[in-house]
């Protein structure tokens, strides 16, 4: 399973080149989607693209040329994906885990949970250093306070260490440190 570039759904994807092509005599004007996308989408690009071809693609010399290729194109890539298996119905979307994973920090934080606690059973869990930064930062609104006692960070929110109950010091922003 892989994620679909359009929708972001995690779903079998397929590979797929789609074309539009519009011709107003002298001019034309095409559009296209190129990448991994789940059975929904390639459909959705499918009709579209198709149709808006199929009636405006012809008008204009090299428009009518493009087309006696663009819509075979499309009819093949479609036939190859009619046995695909599309998403499931509530397949969640990358978005989805991200709100998640970050309300769940968000949790664990104001519970005084050290940040480096978090990030690194983020990390353990299998994320990037980079994505569960990203994911820190965003579920901290980019600040963190320090304890000098036992060097721990914690949320901003947080007046005194969990740790220790030393006073936590000055907020220190994420981007500066």
């Amino acid at each position: 399973m892989s994620y679909c570039q359009t929708c972001r759904r995690e779903a079998p994807t397929k590979y797929v080149e789609l074309y539009q092509n519009i011709g107003i005599i002298i001019m034309r004007f095409n559009k296209s989607i190129k990448g991994e996308l789940c059975k929904d989408c390639i459909n959705r690009f499918f009709w579209e693209f198709t149709l808006i071809t199929l009636f405006l693609g012809w008008w204009g010399i090299i428009s009518f040329f493009s087309t006696l290729f663009i819509l075979p194109n499309n009819i093949f890539r479609y036939i190859a994906i009619l046995n695909m298996p599309g998403p499931e119905k509530h397949a969640s979307t990358i978005d989805d885990r991200f709100s998640e994973a970050k309300n769940l920090i968000s949790t664990q934080l104001e519970q005084g949970a050290p940040i480096e606690f978090v990030l690194n059973g983020l990390i353990e869990s299998g994320l990037t250093k980079e994505s569960a930064l990203i994911i820190m930062i965003s579920a901290t609104n980019g600040k963190y306070k320090k304890c000098a006692n036992c060097d721990l960070s914690f949320k901003s929110s947080l007046a005194f260490c969990p740790s220790c109950g030393e006073k936590l010091h000055a907020i220190v922003d994420f981007n500066k440190s």
